[in-house]
């Protein structure tokens, strides 16, 4: 079982708009690509490998804590992982993943059975759990999920899609079947947070990553009510919970009563007008982390640029607008990470 940690990090006090020494920084996909010590590893051991693995899921989460010094630890897994015991088949042949069968079938989708995260993903929280144990008892450790509607369009595309066709014919053509498969994953994935908070997350994160694609009407019928949901299941004293959505900008303001701590926000959104927006909500976010594989000069002057605007709100994460991508310079992570670290608040 969890245990509530004795000395409140920044990243925490920040997540619930205490005062804090300092601005807190972490990154999507921290543990990712970029890192030659996650690059070694990959060398003799397969993605799904290291996410089924406690063992190698903590040496590549905890490498980028050492090396950085960030004010979290995110969990190395994957958000496609609960469909495995969905009775798919996953994989990651070459660049993306791939599911097996894709269903497009309403019959298909509509005979799948929800199931006991804490049995059928034991390996993931055995993971959470033994990183926990080795980690920093001073920082936090997240734990995410996908949001409902994101992981119901990879199981319709069979994988990544650029535009979801397949999954916007299948909601509009088949709503019921549509809203009851929504239903079962926003439980599933609800109890699949609430366990990771019981197993040693500090803190977890919905990532919204395709409904950013859907107009406003269909956003707040297909993925918002099921994201309420998720949290409301998982939710949890002193456990900050922050929603990340890909295209964060046309949903701000109905973003601003959602029942948790924390919003992501991408590099599109304007900081002033989320912070108008979002007056009772800690932000995170949001630079480019296409500047990271540019002019480190740039980097850091964009990284003031983003601390400045926020200075003086109660409640500020620093994070990328989304996952930092492969080949970013380890220079350039650094000198982000310093930056943030010397800025003092006002």
């Amino acid at each position: 079982m969890k245990e509530t940690m004795t000395h409140q990090s920044d990243f925490l006090a920040a997540a619930f708009g205490n005062p804090h020494n300092r601005v807190p920084i972490w990154i999507m996909r921290q543990a990712g690509r970029y890192l030659p010590q996650f690059q070694a590893v990959r060398r003799d051991h397969s993605f799904l490998e290291i996410c089924n693995s406690p063992e190698l899921m903590a040496r590549v989460t905890l490498d980028p804590i050492e090396e950085f010094g960030f004010d979290a630890a995110i969990v190395f897994s994957d958000i496609l992982l609960p469909v495995e015991a969905l009775g798919l088949k996953l994989s990651y042949p070459s660049k993306g993943p791939v599911i097996e069968p894709a269903l497009v079938d309403p019959e298909h989708i509509g005979k799948l059975q929800s199931y006991d995260p804490r049995e059928k993903l034991s390996t993931v929280l055995d993971g959470i759990s033994l990183i926990r144990e080795r980690l920093d008892p001073k920082i936090p450790l997240l734990g995410f999920v996908a949001a409902p509607f994101t992981l119901l369009s990879y199981i319709i595309e069979g994988g990544s899609s650029k535009n979801q066709a397949e999954t916007k014919k299948f909601i509009f053509s088949h709503r019921r079947t549509a809203h009851r498969s929504l239903t079962m994953l926003a439980e599933l994935l609800g109890e699949y947070l609430k366990a990771q908070i019981e197993a040693g997350s500090d803190g977890v994160q919905v990532f919204d990553s395709v409904g950013g694609t859907l107009a406003a009407d269909a956003y707040f019928e297909f993925s918002l009510p099921y994201i309420r949901r998720v949290f409301e299941v998982c939710e949890t004293p002193d456990v900050p919970r922050s929603l990340f959505v890909k295209n964060t900008s046309p949903f701000l303001h109905a973003l601003a009563d959602i029942n948790c701590e924390i919003l992501s926000v991408d590099w599109h959104v304007d900081l002033k007008r989320a912070r108008n927006l979002l007056v009772d909500k800690t932000i995170q976010g949001n630079l480019d982390p296409g500047l990271l594989l540019g002019d480190r000069d740039l980097v850091v002057e964009s990284t003031m640029r983003i601390l400045d605007r926020m200075d003086g709100k109660p409640g500020f994460i620093f994070n990328l607008g989304h996952g930092i991508l492969p080949g970013t310079p380890v220079e350039n992570v650094r000198a982000v990470v310093d930056a943030v670290h010397s800025y003092k608040l006002r």
